[in-house]
């Protein structure tokens, strides 16, 4: 816990610069190729001698290996005159084809990017985000330092990242951090993620963010064939503790305030991302916690901290950045669990005792737990769910009276009582379950939120969600296929749903990152946007994104993703719903799925039916549900505690009706806006006409 670090007396932080700053100042940059645009000299990018004779470039570009230049001739006269457009346009032909060859590029894992734009080019150029290092094209990120001023000192937001993304998973991070896209500027980029990655006021974040500076720093890895220098443009946020950053999206797993030694320690400790370390190493000196009196080698430069640490150091061996990277195999968040014999439940009760009944394994998975998920901290659930809306929280879309309106319509709600004071005892436990994994409440789960919404079977038509219901998606939480990302569990619910409604509309996907590293869902958003309209099933939707991942698959043979077989077990789980007829775009767009109980069973049914090379992939969800949330000592030290439950399914209850009361005003304004474009434009249309009358001579 970040709790318990303390920095030793003597700290030496230039090992951590060095690891990421690893090319030194008299590094003979005549061993590598040089980059050179049409009708420039100066060189855009630097490449390795391995990386040239294995990228696939095309005819485009000239390579001349006694003088070590690779040229990207004039091609203006095939691919247009705007030679920004046309430099981009062959650079991407590259790109293309080292994505098509899968893993040979492990930098680009055989996938697509955003755009970055080539620093210092003549005109408008960009390069996708990944496969720029193997270019030695240099690239911009964004970091912004957080912090509060405290009674017991400077104390700074660090987030954590989630364990499902590719690179450095699980590490601390800035507390908000981006990549520059290329028709953005920096302080765009802060933000945009400023909002989605920490939920932070956006008015707030305009009106109080400083820049402070940049960066700079030269990463060589020899595995990997890349060559990468990176400007990071620096800014810091003084917070007021009433402004508590949450996680916005599905990159960032919590945030915790922590103090100046916390932070030293954990950078000590490794536990940061690794250039992150360089930029709050620039913070520390700005701000005066590293000094040339309390550390030798400290800079008298803030910003550039890396360059001037490094002018100290001694001449050292290059080495490659995958010294301090994880492997592959390290990165994956997937767990595989194989059995012959089938679900046989008394098989499995068999094999639960015999594996998990026991101190030392019930010890170590509650250990794990603890680490990837772990509890909630003081006051977290209030931040969560907090009793009052801040300042910062109201804008032209939520104001102050629309919050007023809403809280007296939910207080004078004759089933507000029985809501939030149920004797259901699967509801307690389902509100800790979902608030420790996904730090969210069940009702902001299932909820317009991510297009989901509670529906009472026919026998059922109490609001109140039914033990039938809550049993079930307790029960589906902790399993591993969703490595702790929620956005995985809903596409599961939707896709579940959409089945069981004969749903031909375009699938309302809140796509997740490939939690794999593969890309299913990319692929699946892309085939999405390619038939929006068409009224195709999702079942023939799913099919063409497992031809078009064939097809683009560069290995002998094609490995279907975890997900997709997940989805064609889910495919024959799910019986249609006779009562109601199939939806198509011709009903309007989708606003929320209806989810019903039978949903949630046939997305464990699937789950547990999922195969791989023939054999079953997962242990029955059952089994995973009670061998970890079984192996918490007290579970009821996850909050809320019973007595408070009622206060906090009151907030839970409102947020949901607060987010569907929010969007509904939204849509009333989209509404709105096309019914006024529509009279502007038939009255235009009105006067076009009388002007095209002709005039009537008098008599």
């Amino acid at each position: 816990m970040a709790s318990e670090l303390r920095p030793p007396a003597h700290a030496d932080y230039l090992p951590l610069v060095n690891k990421v700053d690893n090319v030194p100042l008299d590094f003979d940059f005549d061993t590598l190729y040089k980059l050179l645009l049409p009708n420039d000299p100066r060189p855009q990018g630097f490449i390795l001698p391995a990386t040239v004779a294995r990228l696939p470039w095309t005819a485009d570009f000239r390579i001349d290996h006694d003088e070590r230049v690779v040229r990207l001739a004039d091609i203006t006269s095939t691919d247009g005159p705007d030679p920004g457009r046309a430099a981009t346009a062959a650079l991407q032909r590259v790109v293309d084809g080292a994505i098509a060859l899968g893993d040979a590029f492990p930098s680009v894992n055989g996938r697509h990017s955003e755009p970055f734009r080539v620093l210092g080019a003549n005109h408008p150029v960009s390069i996708e985000r990944f496969p720029a290092p193997l270019f030695g094209i240099s690239s911009r990120g964004a970091h912004m330092t957080a912090y509060v001023k405290t009674a017991d000192g400077l104390k700074i937001w660090v987030p954590r990242r989630s364990a499902h993304l590719f690179t450095y998973p699980d590490l601390l991070d800035t507390t908000v951090a981006g990549g520059v896209k290329a028709d953005d500027s920096p302080l765009d980029c802060i933000l945009a993620e400023a909002s989605e990655e920490a939920s932070l006021p956006a008015a707030f974040v305009r009106d109080n963010a400083r820049a402070v500076g940049a960066v700079t720093y030269v990463s060589m890895n020899e595995a990997k064939g890349t060559f990468f220098p990176t400007v990071l443009y620096c800014y810091d946020l003084e917070l007021p503790e009433s402004i508590v950053p949450t996680p916005g999206d599905d990159e960032v797993s919590a945030f915790e305030l922590m103090s100046i030694d916390q932070v030293k320690a954990a950078m000590l400790g490794e536990q940061f991302k690794p250039n992150c370390v360089l930029v709050m190493l620039d913070f520390f000196i700005r701000h005066n916690v590293v000094t040339a009196e309390n550390e030798e080698r400290a800079s008298a430069k803030p910003s550039g901290a890396s360059k001037a640490s490094k002018a100290k150091a001694a001449p050292k061996r290059k080495r490659a950045a995958s010294d301090t990277e994880q492997t592959d195999s390290e990165q994956e968040v997937t767990v595989k669990k194989k059995a012959k014999t089938g679900f046989n439940s008394k098989y499995w009760t068999e094999f639960g005792t015999e594996v998990f009944d026991n101190k030392q394994a019930k010890r170590k998975i509650f250990e794990t737990l603890n680490v990837e998920v772990p509890p909630l901290a003081p006051g977290e659930i209030d931040r969560i769910l907090p009793k009052e809306l801040a300042d910062t929280d109201y804008d032209q879309h939520w104001t102050e009276q629309d919050e007023q309106d809403l809280r007296e319509k939910w207080h004078s709600n004759g089933l507000r009582v029985d809501l939030i004071k149920t004797k259901d005892t699967k509801i307690p436990k389902l509100f800790k379950v979902v608030l420790r994994f996904f730090r969210m409440s069940p009702h902001d789960l299932i909820s317009e939120r991510f297009a989901l919404q509670y529906a009472a079977n026919r026998r059922d038509r109490q609001p109140q969600w039914s033990t039938a219901f809550t049993q079930p998606l307790y029960e589906l939480v902790p399993h591993p296929l969703w490595c702790g990302n929620h956005l995985l569990l809903v596409a599961a619910i939707q896709y579940a749903v959409i089945l069981r409604t004969g749903d031909y509309r375009t699938w309302r996907l809140i796509q997740p990152n490939d939690p794999n590293g593969d890309s299913f869902f990319q692929t699946f958003s892309e085939v999405l946007r390619d038939w929006k309209g068409r009224n195709k099933s999702i079942k023939a939707h799913h099919k063409e994104v497992i031809t078009r991942m064939t097809q683009k698959s560069s290995l002998p043979f094609f490995t279907r993703p975890v997900f997709s077989a997940f989805l064609d077990a889910l495919e024959k789980c799910v019986k249609p719903d006779r009562r109601v007829r199939d939806i198509t775009e011709a009903d309007g767009p989708v606003i929320a799925y209806p989810v019903e109980s039978c949903d949630l069973n046939a997305v464990a049914k699937a789950l547990d039916s999922t195969k791989h090379f023939g054999a079953i992939h997962f242990m029955p969800t059952s089994h995973y549900s009670l061998q970890i949330l079984g192996s918490r000592s007290l579970p009821e030290d996850d909050p809320p505690k019973r007595s408070e439950l009622p206060e906090y399914l009151d907030r839970a209850e409102l947020s949901s009706r607060r987010h569907s009361a929010r969007a509904q005003k939204r849509r009333e304004r989209i509404q709105e806006g096309k019914e006024d474009e529509a009279v502007a434009g038939a009255s235009s249309h009105r006067e076009q006409e009388q002007q095209d009358e002709p005039s009537t001579p008098s008599e």
